[in-house]
């Protein structure tokens, strides 16, 4: 099986599958942007179903440690791999140990967009797992939407009611591109909106060009 279960995240074994079906529809020296990706649970599933040539941008504030409380994990935690309770966890390590045989996965450390650096590839893929609440969320659709190529797609996890703002940005994009989301129900809460034809993504959504530069210096 092209993921690995072994890696803590918050991600079902049937959402794993989809996003294996994302990845090699791929086509060879393309690129996929993924931010929030805790672990690496997600992203290595990306680097094992994509072909090798694909460049596998990985954003996450990556704490050097942080420790999980003393709560319980539910049953449909522990099937996503939801970290264990009174454990420490050396994330930016584990995450660099978890992918370490993908050189095609390319970490950018720190809180995004706005404190990493974005080479500027186009994206053939961009997938959402961080904050759940704008404004984050909403700026990080914003940023990484300009790099965005004709027949792309933005896609991301948590389409459920605890998250509403998960939900509002859904909406908004299927305004903003005139076109409906596939939600992927069956055990899960991963959602898709295909981009085509191209549109003008700097002039859809306009504060782009105000808030980013398109490319920020490496630090």
């Amino acid at each position: 099986m092209p993921y690995k279960l072994n890696i803590p995240g918050h991600m079902f074994e049937s959402e794993l599958k989809i996003i294996e079906s994302w990845a090699k529809s791929i086509s060879k020296n393309g690129v996929v942007v993924e931010v929030g990706s805790f672990f690496g649970r997600s992203a290595v599933c990306w680097a094992m179903s994509a072909d090798p040539s694909v460049k596998i941008y990985c954003g996450d504030v990556f704490s050097e440690k942080f420790t999980t409380g003393p709560g319980s994990v539910p049953m449909f935690g522990e099937l996503a791999g939801h970290p264990l309770p009174n454990t420490t966890y050396y994330q930016w390590n584990d995450f660099k140990e978890n992918v370490k045989d993908f050189p095609n996965v390319i970490p950018m450390r720190g809180k995004c967009p706005q404190g990493i650096s974005y080479p500027g590839d186009a994206i053939d893929i961009f997938f959402l797992d961080a904050a759940h609440t704008n404004p984050s969320d909403w700026d990080n659709i914003t940023y990484f939407s300009q790099f965005l190529k004709p027949n792309s797609m933005i896609c991301g996890h948590d389409y459920y009611y605890p998250f509403p703002d998960v939900i509002e940005n859904v909406k908004r994009l299927e305004d903003l591109y005139n076109t409906k989301a596939t939600i992927y129900d069956g055990g899960g809460s991963l959602w898709s909106i295909n981009i085509s034809p191209k549109v003008d993504n700097t002039a859809k959504l306009s504060d782009v060009s105000n808030k980013y530069t398109k490319t920020r210096p490496k630090r």
